[in-house]
């Protein structure tokens, strides 16, 4: 099984700099139910895409300035960065597949 680093508003710049990897962050808070599917989905990607790719759940309640530096307008928010640089971006609820299809590109 994969391990899914969990991580703050504060880490997010060294999570993405460390390795040279490719990234995929679910942004999400606790009390979402699509939240909660999301992450079924990603600890499923995760075990299936993990060679090369670095997972990380960030929960940003109350973080809004973050939100709005980051890009951030709905939850959950998946992003994938290669070589530090963000590549996709997801906003609201994906089915697993639309995931899959994303990362196995990026893979």
């Amino acid at each position: 099984m994969t391990n899914i680093y969990k991580i703050n508003d504060t880490d997010l710049e060294e999570f993405l700099a460390y390795r040279s990897t490719i990234k995929v962050i679910l942004y999400y808070k606790q009390e979402c139910e699509f939240c909660k599917a999301q992450i079924v989905d990603l600890n499923n990607l995760a075990n299936t895409y993990h060679e090369g790719i670095e997972y990380a759940l960030c929960d940003i309640a109350r973080k809004t300035k973050f939100c709005l530096k980051n890009n951030i307008t709905s939850i959950p928010t998946i992003q994938i960065y290669e070589n530090n640089k963000l590549v996709k971006q997801f906003e609201a609820y994906q089915p697993y597949s639309e995931l899959e299809r994303a990362i196995s590109l990026s893979y």
